[in-house]
């Protein structure tokens, strides 16, 4: 039967006869996503056998749908594989018979429902533009060969108009000692009634495309492209922390997935012990913790109680823990800088993770739309909750996208989302 295949192959990228952009191309028009993994210690200036070029590796990763990974060393190295084996066997591929078999040249949407014996279901969404029966591709020469005698078409009249002023104008000029009156303009024509014919009023700029409107839930957005400027902002997650063990780290077998190249693959876990909560590193030194939350306390560690408002760095990740009096919602709250396109959900590849198997692998996006901040559900299925004021009581499901301001709150799964000045 047909089924996927991988392949792992360890290059050192000296002597390549090709560049990298001919290896990107070569495995886009394949289909191939390439996930990079840099062995060993950056280089400092070039590929050597000093170390590897990590600008390049991203590159590649990012632009042919792959991912980027750092194994300082063979143990990561080995965790690393044994995460992506995990990760690629729980893969499927489906193959279905359109309802409609007909090559209309129509964008179809699928929706994938997949029950569960115990549990909700998982539903999925997407969509594909169907061929037309005749696909006619363009070609650049074709269209020069068109394009440029139209272009000739409408440029010709336009010069040898302008030669024919500039002649005219020259024949004013040379006529030694005849003065150049300017024309008296006419004045309006007079209609029956006494009223003269005003002038024609001035062309007005064509309407702007505005988004489709927001949720009836949010104030209407105020008029403005995407070029807006916002100011900068940050979206905090909080990770719920249950009694058990969980890990942290950047394979996405962790509880909590960090997609951050400093985060080592299992970075470090966190317990409750005694009524109270304990970090463990497990990245040979990369945990720093503050008890009190005081920056200039930071301590790299091993082992480390915490409590309410102590924070943890998991390589240059900062996190917070929060624990409210009485035991009940203990979270840790990591900020994350928004970008253009802020993209959630349990694939790797996503700008944040949350491990929940009821979530669509891209369950929601944050953007810029209108000069403001929104949050689409892209994944369906109720996946999304917002409250525009911030109270959680006024959560509820998103309807396509809704406006965030400075203090609203939208949920995913379970990890909820604060949007923060």
């Amino acid at each position: 039967i047909d089924c996927r295949e991988d392949l792992a192959r360890r290059l050192s990228g000296v002597g390549s006869t090709h560049d990298l952009d001919a290896a990107i191309g070569r495995a886009r028009n394949a289909g191939i996503p390439v996930y990079a993994i840099g062995l060993g210690r950056q280089a400092t200036q070039k590929v050597s056998s000093e170390g590897f070029d990590e600008v390049k590796l991203r590159r590649m990763a990012a632009e042919t749908g792959g991912k980027y990974y750092h194994a300082p060393g063979s143990a990561e190295l080995k965790q690393l594989y044994s995460a992506l084996s995990t990760t690629m066997q729980k893969e499927y591929v489906l193959t279905y018979r359109s309802p409609r078999p007909t090559y209309d040249g129509t964008r179809r949407n699928i929706v994938v429902n997949i029950q569960q014996d115990s549990g909700p279901g998982v539903t999925t969404r997407g969509k594909y533009l169907e061929q037309h029966l005749v696909n006619v591709r363009s070609d650049p020469r074709l269209f020069l060969a068109f394009f440029l005698p139209l272009l000739l078409l409408l440029v010709a009249p336009v010069v040898k108009k302008g030669n024919k002023e500039t002649r005219k104008q020259g024949d004013k000029e040379g006529v030694a000692g005849a003065p150049v009156v300017a024309a008296a303009r006419p004045a309006a024509p007079v209609v029956p009634g006494g009223w003269g014919v005003p002038p024609a009023p001035a062309l007005l700029p064509p309407a702007q495309l505005q988004p489709a409107p927001l949720d009836a839930a949010a104030p209407p957005a105020s008029a403005g492209g995407a070029a807006d400027a916002l100011p900068p902002a940050r979206l905090t997650a909080r990770f719920p922390l249950g009694p058990g063990e969980m890990s942290i780290g950047r394979a996405p077998d962790n509880t909590i997935v960090i997609s951050d190249p400093s985060v080592a693959l299992h970075h470090a876990c966190i317990a409750e012990q005694g009524g109270r909560y304990v970090v463990r590193d497990l990245s040979n030194g990369q945990t720093h913790v503050s008890l009190r939350g005081d920056p200039t306390q930071e301590r790299p560690t091993s082992t480390n109680a915490l409590r309410d408002g102590s924070t943890i760095r998991f390589g240059q990740v900062k996190s917070v823990l929060r624990q409210p009096a009485g035991g009940a919602g203990v979270r840790l709250e990591i900020p994350f800088a928004l970008k253009d396109i802020v993209t959630i959900g349990r694939d790797p590849l996503n700008h944040i993770v949350v491990n929940s198997p009821q979530l669509a692998l891209r369950q929601a996006e944050v953007r810029q739309e209108a000069g403001r901040w929104v949050v689409c559900d892209v994944g369906g299925g109720g996946g999304v909750r917002v409250s525009f004021s911030g109270d959680p009581a006024q959560a509820r499901p998103v309807q396509g996208r809704n406006a965030l301001k400075t203090g609203s709150m939208f949920y995913v799964g379970d990890v909820a989302f604060e949007l923060q000045a």
